[in-house]
């Protein structure tokens, strides 16, 4: 194997120092009350707003600088370049390649003897970079495909906070239709086209909620069934009962529909090692049966 390397696409990179460059700005945010007036007179909320905000940012700053931007592979091992440093890892320490997902922050982590590498899903040619890493994994104990893909519990808390908000916007949208519908001034018209798009609105929005409530926080492979695990009930499925996996459909989260004889099941990228999910259970559904 020769030596290669792997950065962060260029676009990539100009997102993520936007982005710091705001989280910088907003870290700062407290200064303001020293040399501007008009911050001092703001009132408490607001205050308090400011200061959450820059706690997020003050949050947010050390993982945009921990972050890896570059990854470069050679006979002897792994190296990744972050700011605030470099690490390597020797290709006889490497036990296994994992892609893990925390509230949408996707990551191929590499674990080894001595802990972790970690570097981002948005490198320029990942794809070859993974395929080259687990080249070298077949002969080790421990490199084989994982059995079982969970979600974790922080993803799985804000899953239900979002659905929290859309359940919000609904209600928001009708009271806002109510009131309208109310006015004396309102076109009869008017206040029809408002309650088409709310029933249309209220369908679409139930819909996706319930199937992101519905879907796997857990998901077992064993040599006989499928077993799906969401926040309510444990199902287990006969591989013959399993008919096909295909994109999820725009409007939902990015992930897969899983197409079984009980149902379907959204396999999202939330899940550590999805893609690997995905990848044996295509395998598995396009073997004979």
């Amino acid at each position: 194997m020769g030596e290669r390397t792997f950065r962060l696409k260029t676009m990539v990179v100009a997102r993520l120092l936007a982005e710091m460059s705001a989280a910088t700005v907003m870290a700062l945010l407290p200064l303001g009350y020293l040399f501007v007036a008009d911050m001092r007179a703001l009132p408490l909320p607001m205050k308090v707003m400011l200061g959450g905000v820059t706690l997020a940012a003050l949050v947010a700053l050390p993982c945009y600088v921990s972050m890896t931007w570059r990854v470069r592979i050679d006979e002897k091992g792994i190296t990744t370049y972050a700011l605030t440093g470099r690490q390597f890892v020797a290709w006889d320490a490497v036990e296994r390649l994992q892609l893990r997902s925390t509230l949408h922050w996707r990551r191929y982590v590499v674990v080894h003897a001595g802990g972790e590498l970690t570097f981002p899903v948005w490198l320029e040619g990942g794809k070859e970079l993974c395929e080259a890493i687990r080249a070298r994994l077949p002969a080790r104990p421990g490199a084989c495909r994982p059995t079982r893909y969970r979600q974790d519990a922080l993803g799985l808390f804000f899953r239900f906070v979002r659905v929290s908000l859309s359940a919000a916007f609904v209600a928001v949208f009708w009271a806002f239709y109510r009131s309208l519908s109310a006015s004396p001034t309102t076109a009869a018209t008017d206040a029809n086209l408002v309650l088409f798009v709310g029933v249309a609105l209220t369908l679409l929005i139930g819909w996706r909620s319930w199937v992101v409530v519905f879907a796997p926080r857990d998901v077992e492979l064993t040599a006989d069934a499928l077993v799906v695990r969401t926040c309510f009930a444990e199902r287990r499925l006969p591989w013959a009962e399993v008919l096909k996996l295909t994109p999820a459909f725009f409007l939902l989260p990015d992930g897969f529909m899983l197409k079984t004889r009980r149902g379907s099941y959204l396999i999202g990228d939330n899940l550590d090692d999805s893609d690997e999910l995905v990848e044996t259970l295509t395998e598995r559904l396009e073997a004979p049966r």
